[in-house]
């Protein structure tokens, strides 16, 4: 079947027999067919794509370059694929390169140069190398391309333009033959189409999921996760080698950290490492010579890593794709059995949750991709990209473009209007007879922007100290407002303002008492809604029977079914329904800090939909944009105060039977602050939001943005396909309309312990209890940092000027120089001020006729300032030292005495941080 010289040549490498899916693929592939390969991760997919067209290579003799080009998502793949090939490829004369942007301009002039004969790259490079003059010629050789992991191309906009350059390429090379390549995927179907839109693909599938053993095991409640760690430990030092993966960077850095302080050998691997440090993990993990890595995703796909034995998950995978992938990892290779653990957080959510992906992981059951259909903003970008090639007239850019699966609908209204918008921009024009042709404006933009935006992210700032407590990524800023609790460096912090134009986070420490709504902790990986609808069918099975379904109690530890049997039977207990598909249940808990907690199994993107249909509505009855957190099971909102629970009902109600649902769900998300940071996404895709603009332009081109027919209606596209499930929000509301699904309205004493469950956060550390800091330890932080700044002081009568620290003045302020006591005050130490205090000294009343207007309001600033220190000495300097307090705000506090005086201080400094953004 295979060349002799490649068979010869592999059995050099260690390959001794076929696996399954080379027995199945290699034949079709030999045919010249298309084909999508399916299999479970370790069972030698790579190989099966590549033994056949290496061995078509040799025997038709075929070796230009480039022959093939080889797709992959992640860059560690392609080192992986780069190492595991080129020894079989150069004993065969066949030359393998990597191009992507991580490669060195040495090589990429290498690449242009003399282009190999199988060309490695990302989706990224395989768009500039289409415009490229030099690797372009090398295309029109190309006879074959690999798109590798495609499951993670299906559901992104990475994906979209590799199945439109796809056609693009078949313009320069003609036919070529296309291979897919996943280890799992919910959609074989939508997987054909992706690949080669309108064309027959022959799949070669291995059934269901590669076979794993997963164990389910309760977590430990602790402040520093230490017992929680430990168990970890425990597992990794039963197997030689262990991947440990976690949901988010923050807490491989944590986990890593706490491994290695208990003896264990542990590398981190995650996107935010140097490329460098990646490759050292990636090697010592292959060699067998690390006994631990901790990772997220980076580590997820298909880079070979056949010395692991097992894969350690902390907390719910949240997807069943996720647990199959990770998982997958473990003893790789043919016929060696998986074996994997979730290490549990002690939550309701998380255990059930975890049981639930375990069960349809076993039984193949994947979450189904949902492709972007018609993106306008990858669609200008491959008009451009079709101008700069320089032979593409209208017709045959629509065609071409029509051919892709994700713009086999497009209209050719919608066409033309995204070609005028590329033109309106100035990235194109037209020339005779309806050519395109790029702009150099166009040729910056395409060269320069990709689908992946590099969001950046606010400091987090604890108003008290005035420190740096941390960084959020904008997208989890989005949804907040003033009194979000968030987790951040575990600690609970409650928000007192957001800063867009500085892009900061103000918020102080909750500590004792009751904490509410830990609404941000990190990287959201969605759970679908058939994952929260089997949940919620699970609990109800449960608080019927009073066990847990034998289907999920077989994965757990016995604390893991006795904690989910307690949590239920005190909720049954307590005479509290539970949700379901066709049931929504509202508590409101009315208390001094009054909560809704709306119970429903729509999984995170449908409950994220109806947060946004109740959150409109209690604003526009109410006039409230109240803090709230959604997960898959429930949304949770903290209402700013007490309001009548009947009026509160009648809205929800109003939310919940809306005659025109889907209108109403885009109409609130187009009030939403996610909506804004769409607009913002599908900007910078448009290169029409500059990468270094201040924040403030920013803002004004965003709310310009909102009137862009074209922009608007992308950014809605991406909030209904990446954050927001339309579909089950509107099936809800529909079947409440006609009587199919009820909504059951509670005023509670006291939440159900399954609304309380959904304010649990264990990366909070079990600091679920929260409240004030005591007054007298603000007072205490707020005075000690006031005193330790840095003044300057100048003599308003003889100019003399100084700088001092507030803590070293004397309570009576006089100048040295002259002795008088009209001393005026800037937290700002500059030479300017002094000069222009000296030039009115000078000019006396004057002043306010020979000075510019800054300089008068500088003056006059010191004046007032100088008016109250005259009256209270170093109290006054300590008012006019805390942040965005004016002479005229300082006399708000300077009534007050000992630590109310800096109590007093420190409200005043939260509301210069919630206002100044209202400011002229």
């Amino acid at each position: 079947m295979l060349d002799e010289r490649l068979r010869n040549v592999v059995r050099s490498e260690g390959y001794t027999a076929l696996t399954l899916v080379q027995e199945l693929a290699i034949p079709k592939i030999l045919s010249g067919k298309h084909v999508l390969i399916v299999a479970p991760t370790g069972s030698g997919k790579t190989e099966a794509a590549l033994f056949p067209i290496l061995s078509e290579m040799l025997r038709t003799g075929y070796l230009k370059r480039t022959a093939v080009l080889y797709i992959t998502p992640l860059r560690a793949l392609n080192r992986d694929i780069m190492r595991r090939m080129r020894s079989i490829s150069l004993k065969l004369g066949i030359e393998v390169s990597v191009r992507h942007g991580d490669t060195s301009s040495s090589m990429r002039r290498l690449i242009a140069l003399k282009p190999p004969h199988i060309l490695v790259t990302t989706p990224e490079t395989f768009s500039y190398i289409l415009v490229n003059r030099k690797l372009r010629e090398a295309l029109k050789n190309v006879r074959w391309v690999v798109v590798d992991e495609l499951h993670e191309l299906l559901e992104s906009k990475r994906g979209s333009q590799v199945s439109v350059n796809l056609e693009r390429l078949v313009e320069i090379a003609g036919n070529f033959q296309r291979i897919g390549i996943s280890a799992s995927i919910g959609d074989i179907e939508t997987a054909k189409k992706f690949l080669a839109y309108g064309r027959q693909v022959d799949e070669a599938v291995v059934e269901g999921v590669r076979e794993m053993t997963v164990y389910l095991l309760s977590g430990y409640y602790s402040i520093d996760r230490s017992e929680k760690v430990r168990t970890i430990a425990d597992i990794v030092r039963k197997h030689k080698t262990s991947i440990v993966f976690t949901n988010t960077r923050d807490d491989a850095e944590l986990i890593g950290r706490k491994l290695s302080e208990l003896g264990l050998e542990v590398r981190v691997h995650h996107g935010s490492l140097s490329r460098e440090e990646r490759e050292e993990t990636e090697k010592l993990l292959k060699e067998g010579n690390l006994s631990c890595v901790v990772a997220t995703s980076s580590l997820e796909l298909g880079v070979d890593i056949g010395s692991v034995e097992a894969v350690i998950q902390v907390s719910s995978p949240r997807q069943v794709l996720k647990l199959v992938q990770r998982v997958g990892r473990a003893c790789h290779g043919p016929g060696r059995k998986a074996v994997g653990y979730i290490v549990c957080d002690d939550t309701l959510d998380d255990i059930v949750e975890s049981a639930v992906i375990i069960r349809r992981a076993l039984a193949g059951d994947l979450e189904r991709a949902k492709p972007y259909n018609k993106p306008y903003d990858v669609l200008i970008h491959t008009l451009v990209g079709m101008g700069l090639e320089g032979d593409y007239n209208i017709d045959r850019a629509y065609r071409v473009l029509s051919r892709s699966y994700p713009y086999s609908e497009l209209t050719l209204d919608e066409f033309k209007k995204a070609l005028d918008k590329a033109i309106e921009y100035g990235y194109l024009r037209l020339q005779e007879k309806g050519i395109l042709s790029a702009t150099t404006k166009g040729k910056i933009f395409y060269m320069t922007t990709t689908t992946i935006v590099d969001t950046s992210s606010y400091d987090v700032v604890d108003s008290l100290s005035r420190k740096n407590v941390g960084s959020l990524d904008e997208e989890f800023v989005v949804d907040l407002v003033e009194r979000t609790k968030l987790v951040l460096g575990g600690r609970l912090w409650e928000v007192v303002a957001v800063d867009p134009d500085a892009r900061k986070v103000y918020v102080e420490e909750v500590v004792g008492g009751e904490a509410l709504i830990p609404s941000w902790t990190g990287e959201t990986i969605p759970v679908d809604y058939k994952v929260a609808r089997e949940v919620c069918g699970a609990l109800r099975t449960t608080a019927l029977t009073g066990k847990l379904p034998p289907q999920y109690s077989l994965f757990m530890s016995r604390e893991a079914v006795s904690y989910v049997e307690r949590i239920i039977e005190e909720h049954k207990l307590g005479g509290h329904p539970l949700p379901s598909d066709r049931s929504v249940i509202v508590e409101y808990f009315d208390s001094e800090r009054p909560l809704l907690v709306v119970a429903s199994c729509l999984g995170t993107k449908g409950n994220r939909g109806l947060a946004y249909l109740v959150l409109s509505e209690l604003g526009r009855v109410f006039g409230i944009n109240p803090a709230f957190k959604v997960d898959p099971y429930r949304v949770i909102i903290e209402l700013p105060y007490r309001l009548p629970s009947n009026d509160v009902f009648k809205s929800i109600l109003g939310a919940l039977r809306a005659d025109k649902p889907l209108e109403a769900l885009i109409e609130s998300m187009r009030k939403s602050k996610l909506f804004d940071f769409l607009l913002f996404n599908v900007g910078r895709r448009l290169n029409l939001i500059p990468e270094d603009a201040d924040p403030k332009v920013v803002k004004v081109i965003i709310s310009g943005l909102r009137n862009d027919e074209v922009v608007s209606s992308e950014a809605l596209r991406e909030g209904l396909t990446r954050y927001v499930d339309a579909r089950v929000v509107v099936d809800l509301v529909e079947n409440i309309n006609i009587g199919k699904a009820r909504v059951e309205l509670r005023v509670v004493p006291k939440l159900s312990p399954f609304a309380t469950e959904g304010l649990k956060d264990v990366k909070a550390y079990d600091r679920i209890k929260g409240g004030s800091i005591p007054k007298k330890i603000v007072a205490e932080i707020v005075r000690r940092r006031i005193l330790s700044k840095e003044v300057l002081l100048v003599c308003l009568h003889c100019g003399h000027s100084w700088v001092a620290k507030i803590g070293d003045l004397e309570s009576k302020i006089n100048c040295s120089n002259c002795g008088f006591g009209l001393v005026g005050v800037s937290k700002v130490v500059s030479e300017d001020i002094v000069k222009v205090a000296k030039k009115a000294i000078k000019l006396g009343k004057a002043y306010k006729f020979k000075l510019s207007s800054d300089e008068i309001e500088v003056f006059e600033r010191l004046m007032d300032s100088a008016v109250l220190v005259l009256d209270y000495g170093r109290k006054a300097v300590e008012a006019l030292a805390a942040h965005g307090v004016g002479p005229e705000t300082a006399k708000k506090a300077l009534h007050y005495d000992g630590e109310e005086f800096y109590v007093k201080l420190y409200e005043l400094e939260k509301l210069f941080v919630r206002t100044r953004r209202f400011w002229g």
